[in-house]
């Protein structure tokens, strides 16, 4: 369900989507519109899927309790 380009690291700050491309320091991110209650040991309760390329990211993440699919085209920098 999580899928992340090999170059990159892909965190979380329960508001955001941070990447950051390994090789290079270059930096992108995504915010899910409002700080979420995230349980980390339950992580697919909150965070479906995620798919992130070096060109976009997609999460399909669960705020106010209904489930909400957030596309962003990115440029690392």
């Amino acid at each position: 369900k999580f899928s992340v380009d090999d170059k990159l690291v892909v965190s979380t700050d329960r508001g955001n989507l941070y990447v950051e491309d390994m090789m290079t320091g270059k930096k992108a991110m995504m915010t899910f519109g409002k700080k979420l209650d995230i349980d980390y040991d339950a992580i697919h309760e909150y965070i479906d899927s995620v798919n992130v390329t070096p060109k976009k990211i997609w999460v399909r993440v669960k705020v106010d309790n209904a489930w909400k699919d957030l596309e962003k085209t990115i440029e690392l920098q």
